[in-house]
C-alpha cells in the first residue's frame, strides 16, 4: 500500500520507509510516505514528527492505519530525514506553506486527522488555527509546545535540567522501560534517527524545548485566520480555540515522559472541555514507537468516535 517510488538509496540502506519527493512551498520538495487512497476510505491521517525525528518514526502507524481503512501520510520536515533544509532552514514552515502545499500536491481532498508528535504538535496546532476547514481532528502526542504557564507552572526547568538535555537523543526520547525491554527496538530507533538529527538540535537541544509564545500568552486575543507565526498550545486555551471551533482534540502522553508529564496533560485536558486524554503505560516521549499497539488503538478509537459524532471522514 505504501508508494514504492524512492530515491537511489533503498529503504533498507537508510532505515527509512519507502516514499518519494513531493512539492512543498517555494519550489522545494520533501520526502513523503503516502499509503494512498483505499477502496472504502475512512479518512486521511497526517503524521507530523518530532524535532529529532523523521517520518520513519511512524513506521508502526502508516501501514497499520492503511490496513484499517485510512490513507496515512507522513513527511520529513525541512532539514530532517531526506528533506533538504532549503531556503527556510530549520524553522517551522507556516501552515499555509509546506503542509498545505504538500496536501494539495498529493491530491488530498477535504479535512484530515492531524497527529503531531512533540514539536510536530506545534505545527499541527498552528495548521488547525490557520486552516480549520482542513482539520477533522487534532491529536497531540507528548507535545508541550507553547503550553500555558498556569497549566505547567514550572515550565520544564525542574524536570529538564541542562544535564538531561545534554544526554544522547535516545535517552531523552525513549523511556527506561522500553530501553530495558527492547534493546533491538532501541538500536533500530537510533539507527533510524541519530544520523539524521539536525546538527543544531544535537548541539543545543534546549532551544527546541518550546516556551509559551508571547503573542498567545500575553495578548489573549481571539484566534485569527492568518497567525503571525506559530502560537502553539496557548491557542487551545484562547477564545476561538480548537474545541470552540468544533475540532475534536485528543491528548496522548507516556507515563514516563519527562517532557509532558501525565499530571501536566491532565491539567491541560481539564482546561479544554471535550478533550480526550490518554496515557500510554510503559512509555516515555515516543509512545507511537515504544508501545505502538496501545497507541494505535487509542488514536483509532478517538478518530472513530469523532467520525461517528460528525467529524469529516
Amino acid at each position: 500500500m505504501i508508494d514504492q517510488q524512492r530515491s537511489t538509496r533503498t529503504a533498507a540502506e537508510t532505515g527509512h520507509l519507502p516514499g518519494r519527493f513531493a512539492p512543498i512551498s517555494d519550489g522545494d520538495t520533501a520526502w513523503v510516505c503516502d499509503t494512498g487512497r483505499t477502496a472504502e476510505q475512512r479518512g486521511t491521517l497526517v503524521f507530523l514528527h518530532s524535532a529529532v525525528g523523521n517520518l520513519g518514526t511512524f513506521k508502526h502507524q502508516l501501514g497499520w492505519f492503511a490496513l484499517n481503512g485510512f490513507r496515512a501520510v507522513a513527511y520529513d520536515r525541512r532539514g530532517h530525514g531526506r528533506t533538504p533544509s532549503g531556503r527556510h532552514g530549520l524553522k517551522f514552515a507556516t501552515p499555509e506553506g509546506d503542509l498545505a502545499v504538500l496536501l494539495e500536491g498529493l491530491g488530498v481532498k477535504g479535512p484530515v486527522h492531524l497527529v503531531g508528535a512533540a514539536a510536530g504538535g506545534r505545527l499541527a496546532v498552528d495548521f488547525a488555527l490557520a486552516r480549520p476547514d482542513l482539520v477533522a481532528s487534532l491529536t497531540l502526542v507528548c507535545s508541550m509546545a507553547g503550553i500555558a504557564a498556569d497549566i505547567y507552572p514550572e515550565g520544564t526547568s525542574a524536570l529538564l535540567p541542562p544535564e538531561f538535555l545534554a544526554l544522547p537523543p535516545y535517552l531523552r526520547e525513549l523511556g527506561p522501560v522500553y530501553r530495558g525491554d527492547n534493546p533491538a527496538g532501541t538500536m533500530a530507533w537510533r539507527a533510524l534517527v541519530e544520523d539524521t538529527v539536525p546538527k543544531d538540535i544535537v548541539s543545543d537541544p534546549a532551544k527546541w524545548v518550546a516556551k509559551p509564545t508571547s503573542t498567545a500568552a500575553n495578548s489573549h486575543q481571539p484566534a485569527s485566520p492568518r497567525p503571525r507565526g506559530l502560537r502553539g498550545l496557548e491557542w487551545l486555551l484562547e477564545p476561538g480555540g480548537a474545541t470552540e471551533r468544533g475540532i475534536p482534540l485528543h491528548l496522548i502522553t507516556g507515563d514516563a515522559d519527562p517532557y509532558t508529564t501525565p499530571s501536566a496533560y491532565a491539567r491541560l485536558s481539564r482546561a479544554l472541555p471535550g478533550a480526550v486524554f490518554d496515557v500510554v503505560t510503559g512509555s516515555g516521549h515516543s509512545p507511537y514507537w515504544e508501545r505502538p499497539d496501545d497507541f494505535n488503538a487509542m488514536v483509532l478509537q478517538n478518530i472513530s468516535t469523532a467520525i461517528s459524532q460528525g467529524a469529516p471522514a
